[in-house]
């Protein structure tokens, strides 16, 4: 048996288990257990987004993160909406399969269908990097080739 010092742990060997929990587990009271409070997240394409939350199709009508449509997010002076949250758009489709609501635009808000899994809330979902940086550096390009065009070509 092999005992050896980890960060002010007396532990031996083998190393114990290290379990992944939400929140720390009553009654842990030795060394031998180690818990990491995880937090987990969806990285993902406006599209993909759409998809897995059962809004396939609306990705361009509809704010993943809050309830407005295209028309009031592209107003620069709107107030924030309601943020969605999986419950909701399962309520919007629950309300559609059961009370008989009616599809359209304003009510159900862009929800084609249940989300194909409830497990990670909304506010989780990550715009990967990449997106952003392409963004930009597709912006500083188009505002060289106007420079060039405007001082260069004439």
């Amino acid at each position: 048996m092999i005992v050896r010092k980890i960060k002010n742990f007396c532990c031996i060997d083998p190393i114990p288990l290290i379990s992944f929990v939400d929140e720390p587990p009553a009654d842990q009271h030795n060394d031998d257990f180690f818990w990491l409070q995880t937090r987990t997240l969806i990285v993902g394409d406006l599209s993909f987004f759409a998809t897995i939350l059962g809004k396939e199709n609306m990705s361009g009508s509809w704010c993943t993160w809050c309830m407005l449509s295209k028309a009031q997010w592209n107003d620069s002076a709107h107030l924030p909406g309601e943020l969605w949250t999986v419950d909701k758009i399962y309520e919007i489709r629950e309300n559609v399969a059961e009370n008989g609501m009616t599809e359209i635009p304003e009510k159900i808000k862009g929800c084609t269908d249940k989300p194909l899994f409830n497990s990670v809330p909304i506010c989780n979902f990550v715009i990967p990097i990449l997106h952003i940086i392409i963004v930009i550096g597709n912006t500083l390009v188009d505002c060289i080739f106007e420079w060039i065009e405007e001082r260069i070509e004439s």
